[in-house]
């Protein structure tokens, strides 16, 4: 199974037009690309909030990854006073098999933007995720946050834009990509303390992680009495009664 590190470097000073900080659209991005990622046969792990990019490269190079995909937003010259639009997609100069990954998420949002034109990849020798990582490693520069059409264009597409990504994802691993996914995000309800993760659908199996109440989990499976789920990439079981539809709660 092909496995990928999802970064999304922390930056709490980019804002895009609409005052939305640029973390809560790109962590909207990476949660709506999970799903189709897992049901397609790609396992993941993201960064936690907070992380800056140095960090996350070496957290990435001491796992054994078969790509890092880097989401991210651009910012206009101030030259060009805000008129700049479009996604950038960047690979490592002289990297073949960044290359290949790269063109793969190209064609992919070069068909969803709407000026598919103003859609680049290039080779880059100047960022530190694509110089230092050890595995194959795109740069994306999802839009230019500081641009009213763009940060329109990526309110209203999230999730045709996650789907986009997580296609070309499995179009560089030659997977074939069923967009109709059954899973679905959930939360943990509790009344007070934690709830126990475990390794197997069973009361004596091993405790791998806690959560708290109000914990936002992926739910990849429900037989009415265990519900596996899935957490940053780590997957388990819980009992059924904690776990409700994010929508309801």
């Amino acid at each position: 199974m092909p496995r990928i590190y999802l970064a999304v470097p922390e930056n709490e000073k980019k804002y895009f037009t609409d005052g939305t900080n640029e973390q809560k659209y790109l962590r909207k991005l990476a949660e709506e690309t999970i799903p189709h990622l897992i049901y397609n046969g790609i396992s993941y792990v993201i960064n936690p909030p907070g992380m800056g990019i140095a960090k996350i490269i070496d957290t990435a190079n001491k796992g054994r990854f078969d790509l890092i995909v880097s989401l991210n937003s651009s910012e206009t010259p101030e030259s060009s006073a805000c008129k700049l639009r479009g996604s950038d997609i960047y690979y490592r100069s002289g990297s073949r098999q960044g290359l290949i990954c790269a063109k793969n998420i190209y064609d992919e949002i070069k068909s969803l933007y709407p000026y598919p034109e103003l859609v680049i990849c290039k080779p880059v020798s100047d960022l530190k995720e694509l110089i230092r990582s050890k595995a194959a490693c795109v740069h994306i520069n999802t839009a230019y946050r500081d641009n009213d059409n763009d940060t329109e264009w990526i309110k209203e597409n999230t999730r045709a834009i996650g789907t986009a990504l997580a296609r070309g994802i499995c179009n560089i691993f030659k997977l074939k990509f069923d967009p109709d996914n059954p899973y679905r995000y959930s939360k943990i309800m509790i009344k007070g303390g934690f709830l126990n993760v475990r390794s197997k659908p069973d009361t004596n199996s091993r405790i791998i992680m806690r959560l708290t109440n109000g914990c936002r989990v992926l739910l990849t499976g429900d037989d009415g009495l265990w519900c596996k789920i899935n957490v940053e990439g780590t997957d388990g079981f819980v009992n059924s009664q904690y776990v409700v539809s994010a929508d309801k709660s």
